[in-house]
């Protein structure tokens, strides 16, 4: 079935997940034709893996029901801390950590300017944290 709606299917996966803000939602019901398509649940790994979205799993509770479940923890979009002006001065640096919590990472190709680090985790993709 084609995407009818005006948002695109990771949109439509955030949508869902924000309207059951802490609570528990099926897998299925994110990987259907109408949210999320036959790839749902890749969308909302991207959502959380690369977009920095606090989205927890777990195995639905009854035993007898082998899917996944997940919650979006917080509904406020991740961000970057402030932009970077392009022309301003540069010094590279190592060892800054990734700002999402709980991820030990360290991001790397990381740049300084203005006081804030910038940079990429392994994990998540392109970050900012205030140096």
């Amino acid at each position: 079935m084609a995407n009818l709606s005006t948002l695109t299917r990771k949109e439509q996966v955030l949508e869902v997940l924000v309207a059951h803000l802490g609570e528990w939602v099926d897998g299925p019901e994110l990987a259907n034709e109408v949210v999320g398509g036959s790839e749902g649940l890749k969308r909302l790994r991207e959502l959380r893996d690369e977009d920095g979205w606090n989205i927890e799993a777990r195995r639905h509770p009854d035993p007898e029901r082998s899917i996944w479940q997940y919650r979006l923890l917080y509904s406020t979009p991740p961000k970057l801390i402030a932009p970077i002006p392009t022309a301003a001065p540069f010094v590279p640096v190592k060892a800054v950590v990734c700002p999402v919590p709980d991820c030990p990472r360290e991001l790397y190709n990381v740049v300084v300017r203005w006081g804030y680090a910038n940079g990429k985790c392994g994990k998540h993709g392109e970050r900012q944290v205030r140096v």
